[in-house]
């Protein structure tokens, strides 16, 4: 389907008023803004909204199997051509593989680091596709490309926090670098056979020789304690994209890389009281001693930089902090626990509870 740029933007719109869970969306702003990822105060929802409609040029829709690409003055622009390449490659590869269908079920489970992993390869896919085909094209068709890229408003991503940028950039970049290796080893069928046999970590999309060795994460098991007056939300993998987007916002880059690469695998439980209040408890395996180490001390860099408390306990690799929020960073045998609550008061009694 063809349509205007305004008709996009209100598809757009649309579709995220539809696919947010209300719930969901308030649980994600209270975590981001206790993790100070996200300023107090800011609409998630109206971001997410915004930001989606000004980003996308163009969408496949998997529920209806329909591609929905703007054109202007009767016809496709050159960069609008390239969007709908990479739309077609979406609408093929869902024809063949039915990604889309397994999206959804993966999200409904709540296994987001899977989902992010099944993106990088989706968009991976039609990305270098895309490259290829401009690669394809005259220098002509190629420079009116580049400068009708140039031309794209960015104001509100610009505006976005530095976590959120990361991330939505992530299937894009990593994506295509991990495809792109792949491919390079062994064309489009070795592309076509990821669809059978999935990435199902961020880390196996940065480093594609571990995921064609059969390298697995490291299972971490979850805690049982649930504070009075709170239920478990949402359980899942923080994993290690979301790792370096959310020590990229607040530390050195090089710092936030080097702890970020050595995860082994995580687990995180956010508990959530049905209104104001949520307590995010999640155990972070490393690669190695030194890997472990390093998470411990950034973890607490992190904190002191984003989260409103200040530390107000250290003792035998136990760091607690104090606050409008807290936030505990410290080893439980090989497992590093990072805690953080909105209401103090829970959060000490939650760590009290914990077998350390």
């Amino acid at each position: 389907m063809f349509v205007s740029d305004d008709e996009l933007a209100d598809r757009v719109r649309e579709t995220i008023d539809e696919e947010l869970d209300p719930d969901e969306t308030v649980r994600d702003e209270l975590l981001l803004k206790a993790l100070g990822l996200l300023s107090p105060g800011v609409d998630l929802e109206s971001l997410y909204t915004d930001l989606y409609a000004e980003q996308v040029a163009g969408f496949y829709d998997g529920e209806v199997q329909e591609l929905v690409v703007p054109i202007g003055d009767g016809e496709l622009s050159e960069l609008q051509r390239l969007t709908l390449v990479h739309e077609l490659t979406h609408a093929l590869t869902d024809q063949y593989f039915e990604f889309a269908d397994r999206m959804v079920e993966l999200d409904d489970a709540q296994q987001f680091e899977q989902v992010a992993a099944l993106s990088a390869l989706v968009e991976g896919d039609a990305s270098l596709t895309e490259t290829l085909y401009l690669q394809s094209q005259s220098r002509e068709h190629q420079l009116a490309v580049l400068e009708a890229s140039m031309e794209i408003d960015t104001t509100v991503f610009d505006q976005t926090p530095r976590f959120l940028q990361e991330l939505l950039l992530f299937p894009y970049t990593a994506g295509y670098d991990f495809v792109t290796a792949v491919w390079e080893s062994g064309g489009f069928t070795a592309v076509d056979q990821l669809y059978s046999s999935t990435p199902t970590t961020t880390e196996q999309i940065y480093y594609p020789a571990d995921f064609l060795a059969g390298e697995l994460p490291v299972i971490v098991a979850d805690q049982e304690l649930i504070p009075d007056g709170y239920e478990v939300a949402e359980t899942s993998v923080w994993g290690q994209a979301a790792f370096r987007a959310m020590f990229g916002q607040a530390l050195d880059d090089q710092v936030a890389t080097a702890a970020a690469v050595g995860w082994g695998g995580d687990s995180y439980r956010l508990l959530w009281d049905g209104g104001s209040e949520i307590v995010f408890d999640l155990g972070f395996v490393a690669d190695s001693t030194i890997d472990a180490d390093e998470m411990l001390q950034t973890l607490a860099a992190f904190v002191a930089a984003q989260i409103d408390a200040e530390l107000e306990l250290t003792e035998d690799d136990y760091l607690e902090f104090v606050g409008e929020d807290f936030a505990a960073v410290y080893r439980d045998g090989e497992v590093i626990r990072f805690v953080v609550a909105t209401d103090p008061a829970v959060g000490e009694l939650f760590v009290e509870g914990l077998e350390r």
